[in-house]
């Protein structure tokens, strides 16, 4: 038997998307994903409404994240604003 790793077909992307520094909601509802902040920075949530502080997730410039999301995952940048894209994977 042949067994060789692949890689997960794309499903979607969102493309580059601005951010502010008002809590936005992105729905997942259980696809994997890859969250990648293209410029400024960006705190994530996937449990609760995502603040610029120590109750989330922060990643910087450049930075990915792969992550799965049961439902919505929130995010939010600085007052300086932000850049994310997203891949989201085939199950």
């Amino acid at each position: 038997m042949l067994v060789r790793d692949t890689f997960a077909p794309i499903k979607k992307i969102t493309g580059i998307t601005a951010v502010d520094n008002s809590a936005d909601s992105i729905v997942i509802n259980g696809q994997p994903i890859t969250f990648q902040v293209v410029t400024g920075n960006i705190w994530l949530n996937p449990l609760a409404v995502a603040v610029a502080d120590a109750t989330a997730f922060k990643l910087t410039s450049g930075q990915t994240l792969d992550l799965v999301v049961k439902d919505a995952l929130s995010i939010i940048s600085d007052v300086t604003g932000a850049t994310y894209q997203i891949i989201y994977w085939e199950l």
